[in-house]
């Protein structure tokens, strides 16, 4: 665990992979039909976050538009715009 090796090398390498999974379907229903491993879904199930669709918080729009042209206009090096 945690080591793989390389097609034809000896020395073993080190992995730490961690994954952030994103779905618009809910992923217990897939795989209770057959459509999702379930030991990919015990492996991906550490921490859920459920949140609702953004058009379901409108009021987050503006907040989200704000941050991110704040944040690339600090990138660019110019200043942002309100």
């Amino acid at each position: 665990e945690k080591e793989y090796r390389r097609l034809g090398e000896s020395r073993p390498r080190k992995a730490d992979v961690r994954f952030l999974t994103a779905a618009n379907v809910t992923l217990e229903e897939r795989a209770a039909v057959g459509e999702l491993r379930k030991d990919l879904m015990y492996r991906l199930n550490r921490i859920v976050l459920t949140l609702p669709p953004l058009r379901e918080r409108g009021a987050d729009i503006a907040l989200l538009a704000r941050h991110v042209l704040k944040a690339e206009a600090a990138k660019a090096g110019v200043p942002a715009l309100s």
